[in-house]
């Protein structure tokens, strides 16, 4: 009877007349409870419900706003903390050429080969292609306009070698042989005859670091091989200080997460909750499901979902109570410019490129995540500099 109660006050969101320093409450069988509780689906994980009724509640569900404090922690200084972390290394001419290789070995196109010559590893070719087994095509036999690139190892063993020296419009017949652990079990230790016909040869081409080469991948607009080399160095430099940086602000985090007494309120929780079903929703959004579907991807117990749910709110939300603290103790404020400021950082270390801009990326991983990020990363940043860190040897 009680779960009854339950699921109609969550449903219809009845709200009581009675209130206490702006906290709404709901009648919940016999007793009044905190309205966020209700909102956020803290409940749900308390009341056996059907799947449409679960569904109902799950679309009802809001971002409730974050209490603070979120609970009671208890965490000692970090100026009394020591990490051990190694000294940056040098960036040397060998660090540049070798970032170097690694940009044209991305910038590798394909060109047609225009003299009279056979296929050569490497070599990537345009073909159709019609296969048998015992005299009768097969699901998958046949193609036209395939691209493969010989020596990849996309195909059966065999197939792509016995390409290997065949010319431009040339018609010729292998025989391959499928192995026992197929996934298609009608093929599994079956022999196939293919014919093929060469449609043209393409030849892998890497291009020069040449003036096209340095002004298409300079982010500062060099133009000569000596602004390029200085460019990537600094870079090379920024993302060594980068790595080293995060590994400092990562090692803090993970020692106060093993050491701190935090205990997060009911309402932190259910906040929390709230906090990861709105980003769920907008992942299910983004690829055309409802919530329900969505989160019955991974666990088809939509009850047992919640209350997985729940236990991860708990977990997790020590982090937000430690960068909480972090915050109060060092006066961190977010301005305008810090989400920016902090994806240009992950950009430049992970070499997105000009195509990535910072509204494409807010755009795609969500105004949440990004600021979430950037304050964390502004907090931490602001913390290991009370650090003891000691290089390791």
């Amino acid at each position: 009877m009680k779960n009854k109660f339950l699921i109609c006050a969550f449903v219809s969101i009845i709200l009581a007349s009675c209130s206490n320093d702006n906290i709404q409450y709901v009648s919940l069988g016999d007793k009044m409870v905190d309205s966020r509780l209700v909102k956020s689906g803290y409940y749900l994980t308390t009341a056996t419900m059907s799947e449409i009724q679960l569904k109902d509640a799950l679309d009802r569900i809001e971002l409730i706003e974050k209490p603070n404090p979120l609970g009671d922690i208890k965490m000692q200084e970090v100026s009394e903390i020591t990490i051990n972390e190694p000294e940056l290394p040098e960036i040397t001419t060998k660090n540049i050429e070798a970032y170097i290789e690694q940009k044209r070995d991305r910038a590798v196109s394909y060109r047609t080969v225009k003299e009279k010559r056979g296929v050569k590893m490497g070599d990537r070719v345009v073909v159709d292609y019609e296969g048998t087994i015992d005299g009768m095509p097969f699901d998958g036999s046949s193609a036209e306009n395939q691209k493969i690139v010989i020596g990849d190892g996309g195909y059966i063993e065999g197939f792509e070698s016995q390409i290997l020296g065949h010319k431009v419009q040339e018609r010729f017949r292998i025989t391959v042989n499928f192995p026992y652990d197929v996934e298609k079990e009608e093929l599994r230790g079956k022999t196939a005859i293919f014919y093929i016909t060469i449609r043209y040869i393409e030849e892998k081409y890497t291009p020069e670091v040449d003036y096209d080469f340095i002004t298409k991948y300079s982010r500062i607009g060099a133009t000569t091989s000596e602004a390029y080399r200085e460019e990537i160095k600094k870079d090379l430099e920024f993302r060594s200080e980068y790595a080293r940086n995060e590994s400092i602000k990562n090692k803090l985090l993970n020692y106060l997460l093993n050491e701190v007494e935090a205990t997060p309120s009911e309402v932190g929780v259910a906040w929390k909750m709230t906090k990861i079903l709105t980003e769920q929703k907008r992942l299910a959004y983004i690829q055309g499901m409802g919530i329900l579907e969505f989160l019955k991807m991974t666990i088809s117990d939509i009850n047992l979902i919640m209350q997985e749910l729940k236990l991860s709110a708990t977990y997790t939300i020590r982090e937000d109570m430690i960068l909480d603290e972090l915050e109060k103790r060092y006066d961190v404020k977010m301005e305008d410019n810090d989400m920016e400021d902090w994806y240009n950082d992950i950009a430049l270390y992970n070499d997105y490129g000009k195509d990535v801009s910072y509204a494409l990326y807010k755009q795609s991983m969500g105004d949440v995540y990004v600021y979430d990020n950037a304050r964390k990363s502004k907090i931490l940043n602001q913390a290991i500099k009370d650090l003891k860190i000691i290089s390791e040897e």
